[in-house]
């Protein structure tokens, strides 16, 4: 098996799914399946879609609510990786991909895009932005577990500390601007 993965966002009409690249760091919007047909059926397409390109984990997208609870959308996703993990015998990970199909959307129309274009890709889209936010944070796990080290009393920081005007005040560049 490869080092990519599969992004999936379920959908009752269409399942969009993203690809990262071989190195695993970039998601990339791949196709749409039907998401109409059986579940077995979808699941049986989407681990194909997986042999293919071989991939070594799968990624399905979590629609929790807002406020964090589970709906019916949540237990459609939950079954669909079950079915999904039966049929590849690859590991599944849900992810929260709340609001992943909405950023999608307004991406595509921000892009001018027509609307009947837009739903033949917001469901990849949708897929890729759920993978990437897999991706991210994988990477910032490694990033925080690699600056760790033994016997340190102290954890070394990754990120370089937001830039300060010589008083210690942040944002002095906002006093500039508004100087001129």
């Amino acid at each position: 098996m490869g080092t990519r993965t599969l992004g999936v966002d379920p959908g009752e009409k269409r399942i969009g799914l993203a690809l990262s690249d071989e190195d695993g760091t970039i998601a990339h919007p791949y196709k749409t399946i039907d998401g109409a047909r059986s579940r077995a059926a979808a699941a049986e397409a989407i681990a194909a879609e997986a042999r293919a390109n071989e991939v070594a984990a799968i990624v399905v997208g979590l629609p929790l609510r807002l406020d964090g609870t589970e709906g019916v959308a949540a237990i459609r996703a939950r079954a669909l990786a079950s079915a999904i993990e039966k049929a590849s015998g690859l590991d599944v990970v849900l992810w929260d991909e709340r609001l992943t199909t909405a950023a999608a959307d307004r991406v595509l129309r921000e892009a001018h895009i027509r609307a009947s274009a837009r739903r033949a890709v917001v469901d990849r889209i949708a897929a890729a932005l759920l993978l990437q936010s897999y991706i991210d944070s994988l990477a910032t796990s490694r990033r925080e577990t690699e600056t760790w080290s033994e016997g340190d009393d102290e954890r070394v920081v990754a990120d370089p500390p937001l830039a300060r005007d010589p008083r210690g005040r942040r944002g002095a560049g906002r006093a500039r601007r508004r100087a001129r």
